[in-house]
This record gives structure tokens, C-alpha cells and sequence, in this order.
């Protein structure tokens, strides 16, 4: 086995591989502007058998003082999830994350979902690098 960028021809192998793990997610846009790499594994007969595709995704952090009244607090973030949302689009991206301390994320990620639309995600992990 060897490590080695993604050819041309692994992209059907790679599809039917996908389908065959029967995840609820779309196979990713290989030529988005928003991957970065590709790694594939493949074997001695340079068959892929596994890759990890690299994308890039918007990580939102959110900074705010405990201003009142509360319409201001709401009407403050709405002007920031506007306009960030309208900016990443433009860049052509098609999602954003928020990834919420547990202290908050019960109540604020419902608030998100009612307000916003947010949705909730799956867990992250991390790997420091």
C-alpha cells in the first residue's frame, strides 16, 4: 500500500466505495474551489482503497459583551449573521460551523436553530497538528 495524490480514475472508484458505506451526506464536489487535497490509499495494484478529502470550511466565532436591552443583543447578532452569510456565499461557500462550549450549547444552539435556521451538526473531534 502506498499514499499517493488523487488520478482521474479514482474518482468512480472512490463514488462506489461511498455508496457502499450507505452515509446520509452527499459525496463531496471534487472540484470545488474549497478542497485543498486529496490523499488516497490504494494497494499494489494501485487500486484506491480509502482517501480523505480536505476541505475547507468557515469556522465562526462569536465575541460579545453582555450588552442590554436583549432587542439590541438580537438585532446586533442578526447584522452579523447577515453579513456573514452573505460574504461566505459570495466566496462560495455553502456552510459554516459553530462550535458551541457545552455550557451554552443546549440553549443557544436552539436559539440559532429558531432564529436562524441553524441546524445541528454532527461531533467534531480535533486533531492538533
Amino acid at each position: 500500500m502506498r499514499v499517493r495524490q488523487l488520478n482521474h480514475d479514482d474518482i468512480p472508484k472512490l463514488q462506489a466505495i461511498y455508496r457502499q458505506q450507505g452515509f446520509s451526506y452527499d459525496f463531496p464536489d471534487l472540484n470545488s474551489p474549497h478542497i485543498e487535497s486529496i490523499h488516497v490509499v490504494a494497494d499494489d495494484n494501485d487500486e484506491p482503497l480509502c482517501a480523505v478529502i480536505v476541505q475547507r470550511i468557515p469556522q465562526l466565532y462569536f465575541i460579545a459583551s453582555n450588552f442590554r436591552p436583549l432587542h439590541a443583543r438580537i438585532a446586533a447578532i442578526r447584522m452579523l449573521h447577515e453579513s456573514v452569510s452573505a460574504e461566505l456565499k459570495a466566496k462560495g461557500y455553502n456552510e459554516a460551523n459553530a462550535f458551541l462550549p457545552p455550557q451554552i450549547s443546549k440553549a443557544f444552539g436552539q436559539w440559532l436553530t429558531r432564529r436562524f435556521g441553524w441546524v445541528r451538526n454532527w461531533d467534531s473531534w480535533c486533531k492538533r497538528i
